[in-house]
């Protein structure tokens, strides 16, 4: 689901355009993506994520979502424009997060 910063009830922070809400079942898989035109801030609501970026050395694992759900720090991940990759929930319940974006017109990419 997409939604105007604006519908939520105040601004977003200058240079949010787009929020996307999505959400990962437990153990499927999910497709490889990349953004050409925007940075990706991903915000875990519920249940803990992985996002496996592509690097130069290989695939990265990132975990995130775990821990103290006081502390922010746990709770978000940055994909930078143009860079391949994909989120899931990693164990055995489904997990909920916001997708900030940059642009307003986010272009998807995906590949198998």
């Amino acid at each position: 689901m997409s939604l105007e910063p604006g519908d939520c009830g105040a601004p977003a922070p200058e240079g949010i355009a787009t929020l996307r809400v999505a959400v990962s079942r437990a153990g499927a898989d999910t497709a490889v993506e990349r953004h050409p035109n925007s940075d990706q801030y991903l915000f875990v609501l519920d249940g803990p994520v992985e996002t496996h970026v592509e690097t130069s050395g290989g695939w990265r694992v990132d975990r995130y979502g775990e821990g103290s759900v006081a502390v922010l720090e746990n709770r978000w991940h940055l994909v930078p424009r143009g860079v391949w990759h994909k989120s899931n929930a990693p164990g055995p319940r489904d997990c909920t997060v916001v997708a900030l974006h940059t642009a307003q017109d986010v272009k998807d990419e995906f590949r198998a």
